[in-house]
C-alpha cells in the first residue's frame, strides 16, 4: 500500500524523542515496519492502536510532529529551553498539554 514518504518521514523523527517507536525507513509503501511505528505511536497516545493512519492519527503525528521540531529547533539554535521565550515554550506546552487533553476525552 503506498503511503506518503511525509507520514514515514514524521514517525522516523518522533522515533528520536519517543525510543518506543521504532525507526522506519522512508520509502513510501506502508509495509510491516510502518504498521509497528504507527501502532507503537497508536498506543502512546491512547489512539485505537490498528496501525492506520485515520484522520486521527494523522493530525495526531502532524501534532506532535510540528511540537517535537519546534522544541528541537530551540536547542539547534543553541538555546536552553530556559533561555527560550516564555511565550513561546508555554505555546508549545500548551499544544502538547491540549492535545494529551482531547485523547483523554475518547
Amino acid at each position: 500500500m503506498a503511503l506518503s514518504p511525509m507520514m514515514q518521514q514524521y514517525l522516523s523523527v518522533l522515533a528520536d524523542t519517543y525510543p518506543e517507536i521504532p525507526k522506519i525507513p522512508v520509502t513510501g509503501n506502508f509495509g510491516t515496519q510502518t504498521q509497528q511505528a504507527v501502532r507503537a505511536f497508536q498506543r502512546i497516545f491512547s489512539l485505537t492502536p490498528d496501525g492506520i493512519i485515520g484522520r486521527a492519527s494523522w493530525y495526531a503525528i502532524q501534532r506532535i510532529y510540528t511540537a517535537v521540531k519546534r522544541l528541537n529547533s530551540l536547542s539547534s539554535e543553541g538555546l536552553r529551553y530556559s533561555e527560550a521565550p516564555l511565550s513561546l515554550i508555554v505555546k508549545l506546552c500548551l499544544q502538547l498539554s491540549n492535545f494529551y487533553s482531547l485523547r483523554n476525552l475518547r
